[in-house]
């Protein structure tokens, strides 16, 4: 459950009833939740949240009184007083505070660092924040585990495309070209770098697909053409556990079409997510300028002839807009890859 989620429920809470506030309950979150109010006292936390702290829920609520031996400190040990806490300075500064470490302590015992993430929520009658905490080792551990998992996926791929001298690095270029183009229509960088990401992993899919299927010649069968398609839903279930759901939803739409004849799940216009209409285009790109076993490379002209023609029917208009822009540039190509035309 998301910072946006638990502030989103706790606001509603704040707004419906107050007095059901101290039994709000979120250990589906797999994290700790506190709320507090304006002044710091505590209305209620979830149970998690009282085993991360070390605190039983009555005292970290303010129904018994604090173990007076129990303290918080920064990352260099000094002791937090409490408009220091990163809940308190969410509601000094009436912003977010996001990605905040803590020790929690009792004297003379290690820290136990935690992470914490708070958002201030309000109503016509009260103030309060949000706060998620989590262990950073475990954090830290999801984090490692998830970047593993990326590289064997990534791997994968690698030697997926290495079959053939047509798909070698495909998707380091796909990777590219729809980094430069989300830039080029107004993406952050570390949005466009998650659409990357995602783009490395777009084919994952096809690990399933039996070779002569996917370096066939031929023109395919209705039946292989159908076995094909599978590789998108394939590529966002592999995918699910190294990418977030976000980017798992792009490797999964990334053909569909603007006209709603793609697949998996023909999709129209703007219900396809916006990531996925770019990767859609640059995959496309990349496939008509580097040739595939049942169709011959054609030059740069050609193939943004091809683009544009499809323009408002295959692919996003705004994307081939801004996708000419980025050829005029000559940004499609990363620097250790582009070789003369």
């Amino acid at each position: 459950m998301s910072l946006d989620e638990l502030a989103r429920g706790a606001g509603r809470l704040v707004r419906d009833d107050l007095e059901r506030l101290p039994s709000v309950g979120v250990e589906e979150a797999g994290t700790g939740v506190v709320v507090q109010r304006q002044d710091g006292c505590v209305l209620a936390c979830s149970a998690s949240a009282a085993r991360l702290v070390g605190l039983p829920g009555a005292q970290l609520c303010g129904r018994a009184p604090i173990d007076p031996g129990w303290e918080a400190v920064d990352e260099g040990g000094k002791v937090l007083r409490c408009e220091e806490h990163p809940s308190i300075r969410a509601l000094d500064a009436g912003e977010d505070v996001r990605g905040a470490v803590i020790g929690v302590r009792r004297r003379g015992e290690r820290s136990r660092w935690l992470l914490v993430n708070a958002r201030l929520v309000t109503s016509p009658s009260l103030r309060i924040v949000v706060s998620s905490i989590a262990d950073t080792s475990a954090s830290q551990m999801m984090a490692w585990d998830r970047e593993r998992l990326f590289a064997s996926l990534r791997f994968l791929v690698d030697l997926l495309e290495a079959k053939h001298p047509s798909t070698a690095q495909h998707s380091d270029r796909v990777g590219h070209l729809s980094f430069v183009l989300a830039l080029e229509l107004g993406w952050s960088a570390e949005r466009a770098a998650e659409l990357r990401e995602a783009a490395l992993l777009h084919d994952i899919g096809k690990v399933s697909l039996p070779d002569a299927l996917l370096l066939s010649p031929n023109a395919l069968t209705a039946e292989e053409y159908a076995q094909i398609k599978r590789h998108a839903v394939l590529g966002a279930r592999i995918g699910a556990d190294a990418l977030s759901a976000e980017q798992a939803g792009w490797v999964r739409h990334h053909h569909e079409h603007w006209d709603g004849r793609g697949y998996p799940d023909g999709l129209l216009g703007t219900a396809i997510p916006s990531g996925a209409r770019l990767l859609a285009l640059a995959d496309a790109w990349d496939v008509i300028t580097s040739g595939r076993a049942y169709s011959a490379r054609r030059t740069r002209a050609e193939a943004q002839a091809e683009i544009e023609a499809h323009a408002g029917s295959q692919f996003c208009p705004e994307a081939v807009d801004g996708f000419a822009r980025v050829l005029r540039r000559g940004a499609d190509r990363p620097p250790r890859l582009r070789r003369a035309q």
